[in-house]
């Protein structure tokens, strides 16, 4: 250890195993892990993007740059009582 280091030793007092199923039952081979592309770069790294046009609309929704429809006008003029001041009623 290295000269400043505090090592406790274990204590079988403080530590059980025990076995859930037999070793049989347990997958040993290895994990494999994929590149994660959304990973950060290293410490000093840096990132390069191939295609600078598309990184501005990376974090956009996809409806999010859609043309926005025409309002319909209301031609039952129903609505026209309603955009009066609303008194409470009589008690």
């Amino acid at each position: 250890p290295p000269p400043h280091a505090v090592h406790f030793p274990s204590s079988p007092l403080l530590t059980r195993t025990f076995d859930a199923h037999p070793r049989e039952f347990y997958d040993r081979s290895p994990i494999v892990v994929s590149p994660n592309s959304c990973a950060l770069p290293e410490r000093g790294g840096r990132c390069y993007t191939l295609d600078d046009s598309q990184s501005l609309y990376k974090g956009l929704h996809p409806r999010a740059l859609a043309t926005i429809p025409d309002l319909i006008p209301d031609l039952s003029g129903s609505s026209d009582e309603s955009d009066g001041i609303a008194s409470p009623p009589p008690e």
